[in-house]
């Protein structure tokens, strides 16, 4: 039978290796599923040139603001669409009149993406995944 110090120490042991594990594992299937989809538009879907119109701004932690371009292009069919690009965030205002070579799936076209290679969003969700999946070997390791 476990005792009270033995369970609470499994339990312990446990969160420091599933919870690790769980979040390298969302972050993972969060990043394939970026990386598909941009691969999926760039490959097969409608092109056209964004230009920068203004920019949307998010406040974060200690005053800090993040701009993300708004955009206005047209589609294949004329109709004209202004979005934001969510991929482009920034610390500094997109000077307007920037143009972005861009892929959409005409079924929807208000959620573009930049078509260029790998984004910075995509190297951050594999690196918190190698940092979290890194912590969890370690816990393992340590904690048997």
């Amino acid at each position: 039978m476990i005792d009270d110090d033995q369970g609470f120490e499994l339990l312990a042991r446990l969160f420091l290796v599933i919870v690790p594990t769980l979040v390298a594992l969302f972050a993972t299937v969060a990043a394939a599923r970026k990386w598909l989809r941009h691969r999926r538009l760039t490959a097969e879907g409608s092109r056209a040139t964004a230009v920068v119109t203004g920019n949307q701004r998010e406040s974060h932690d200690q005053g800090r603001l993040l701009f993300r371009p708004v955009v206005t292009y047209h589609t294949d069919t004329g109709r004209e669409i202004s979005t934001v690009l969510e991929e482009l965030p920034h610390h500094r205002e997109h000077l307007t009149g920037t143009e972005y070579p861009i892929a959409y799936d005409p079924s929807a076209p208000d959620r573009p993406i930049v078509a260029r290679g790998i984004t910075a969003e995509l190297i951050a969700l594999l690196a918190v995944a190698l940092v979290f999946l890194a912590f969890a070997v370690l816990a393992y390791h340590f904690t048997r």
